[in-house]
């Protein structure tokens, strides 16, 4: 055999062997049946005459095969941790809110309200109430009686309604014309804020705390005013004073005449 020929062959052979090498390197870091693929397609490299281009473009599908399956994995663990990490974080600051009572009801005219119970119950935090806003309010004029409070990790603080002294979450007072059985009702919606301390005392801010809402509602109680209607008996009583008197006045006529 010419050296030429030598040559040729001798530059052909690292190509094939580039492909033992590359699977060869890579069973280290993977498992055999992932490595199942690239080991059958480097032997079939092997026994069939492929030409420069078509090798290059076999490594090249095989590294990005590679590259899928390391990205997936990679992918996976970093959903996992998430979905581990992040409801833990979550849930570590919370706070309830509820309307006392959800439903008032009062006649036209009266004046109805609702309180308020608000449990802080992150063991860290402190709430930092900032907002309320309820829904609309037909045949009654409303007025909040918020007192915006902060609590502290861990505390609860219940406030009931009191019309004289204007406590509690929200009154209502009734049109004197509002019809009887009319019915209010909608969500109160609260916001706050989550502090590293007292904010009256040095403490700073965290970040927004998500919207609690309750829900509410109120009734015109009482029925329209009606005529009562006269009883038997008292339309018998009517009809025999009548008659009796209608009896003396003739008696006299006759014994006028």
């Amino acid at each position: 055999m010419s050296k030429r020929g030598r040559r040729l062959t001798s530059s052909r052979e690292p190509e094939s062997a580039r492909v033992q090498v590359f699977s060869s390197r890579r069973s280290v870091t993977t498992s055999p049946t992932a490595l199942a693929v690239p080991v059958l397609l480097s032997r079939i490299c092997s026994k069939i005459p492929l030409t420069q281009k078509h090798r290059c473009f076999i490594l090249a599908e095989l590294m990005q095969w590679r590259m899928r399956r390391l990205l997936w994995g990679h992918g996976i663990q970093t959903l996992v941790c998430a979905v581990l990490v992040v409801p833990s974080v979550a849930l570590a600051d919370t706070y309830t809110f509820t309307a006392l009572p959800n439903d008032v009801a009062g006649p036209a005219g009266s004046t109805v309200g609702w309180g308020y119970a608000i449990a802080n119950e992150s063991t860290v935090d402190w709430l930092v109430l900032t907002g309320l806003s309820a829904g609309i309010f037909e045949h009654g004029s409303p007025n909040s009686l918020f007192d915006f409070p902060i609590l502290a990790p861990g505390s609860t603080v219940t406030v009931g309604f009191d019309a004289i002294s204007s406590t509690g979450l929200y009154e209502l007072i009734w049109d004197a014309t509002a019809p009887a059985g009319f019915v209010n009702s909608g969500v109160f919606d609260l916001s706050g804020e989550w502090w590293d301390g007292d904010p009256l005392a040095g403490g700073n801010f965290l970040s927004a705390a998500l919207d609690e809402s309750a829900p509410y509602s109120a009734t015109v109680s009482g029925a329209p005013a009606t005529v009562p209607e006269p009883s038997a008996i008292f339309l018998l009583l009517s009809m025999t004073v009548a008659l009796s008197r209608f009896g003396r006045q003739r008696g006299r006529r006759i014994r006028v005449y």
